[in-house]
C-alpha cells in the first residue's frame, strides 16, 4: 500500500531531476567554456576565427567566431595551439565600373602575420581555475597572451 506522502515526494525528485536536467547541471561533456578578447595593434578584431587544439591529441579541435573583439569557445582541458584568422575588406585596384555596381569591387583578405595561424606559437592551458584568454596581437607577431581573472 502507498501512502500519499511517498507518492509527493517522489513526484519531487522527478521534477528536480527533470529542472536540473534543463538547466543544464550536472553536465559531465568534460569541457570548458573559455572567452576573452582578441585585438590586433590595439583595436578589437571585428571579424575573424579562433581555433584551439589540444597538443596532447586527445579531444577534438574546437572553434568559434571572433565578433567586435570578443569569442566564446567550449573546449577540451589541457595544453592548447591557438590559431586567429581576421579578415579585413579590401578594395580591388582598378575595379571596372561593372565590378563596382555589382559590389565585386571588394574582397576579405586575412591580415595576421602567420605566427598568429597557419605558423601559430599561441598557447595555452585551460582548467576549472583559466577559462578568460586574451589576445594583444600585433604586426611583430610578439605572443602576448593573458589570463584575464
Amino acid at each position: 500500500m502507498t501512502s500519499f506522502g511517498s507518492g509527493r515526494a517522489l513526484c519531487s525528485c522527478f521534477l528536480a531531476a527533470a529542472l536540473m536536467a534543463m538547466l543544464g547541471c550536472g553536465s559531465n561533456d568534460g569541457l570548458i567554456a573559455i572567452s576573452g578578447e582578441v585585438t590586433f595593434e590595439g583595436a578589437p578584431i571585428e571579424k575573424g576565427s579562433i581555433s584551439v587544439m589540444p597538443i596532447d591529441g586527445h579531444g577534438s579541435p574546437a572553434g568559434g567566431e571572433i565578433k567586435n573583439g570578443r569569442y566564446t569557445v567550449r573546449t577540451v582541458p589541457g595544453e592548447q595551439t591557438v590559431l586567429i584568422y581576421a579578415q579585413q575588406q579590401v578594395e580591388k585596384q582598378n575595379a571596372s565600373a561593372a565590378d563596382i555596381d555589382r559590389g565585386l569591387n571588394v574582397y576579405e583578405q586575412q591580415f595576421l602575420p602567420a605566427a598568429y595561424n597557419d605558423q601559430s606559437k599561441l598557447r595555452i592551458k585551460v582548467d576549472d581555475s583559466h577559462r578568460n584568454f586574451n589576445f594583444a596581437l600585433n604586426q611583430q607577431a610578439d605572443v602576448p597572451v593573458t589570463a584575464a581573472e
